[in-house]
């Protein structure tokens, strides 16, 4: 199960710039958060066993993992993510959200 959420959501608060040395900042520019909070009516491991899920959240190479939940059908994770410029997501970008 995959769910596709396009950044044009996200909110810029200005363009990318370089501090006086030389180094990219991003202070001051909008962060993109995701909250995880759950999953309802997956579908049985196969074989009919128990699952143990987790989600995959995806963004132009920067991956992270919720918690795995044993044995469940119905998980709750309740976790955040944030993805800065420094991931180098813009606008056009999506983010997988990935049920394993």
């Amino acid at each position: 199960q995959t769910t596709a959420i396009g950044l044009q959501l996200a909110v810029k608060a200005k363009d990318w710039a370089d501090n006086h040395s030389g180094v990219a900042t991003w202070e001051g520019y909008s962060k993109l958060h995701v909250e995880i909070i759950e999953a309802k009516g997956l579908l049985p491991a196969s074989g009919g066993g128990a699952r143990y899920p987790f989600c995959d959240v995806l963004c132009r190479g920067t991956k992270f993992k919720t918690a795995v939940v044993r044995r469940t059908l119905n998980p709750t994770w309740k976790q955040s993510f944030s993805f800065s410029p420094l991931d180098g997501i813009d606008e056009d970008d999506e983010v997988q959200i990935i049920v394993r």
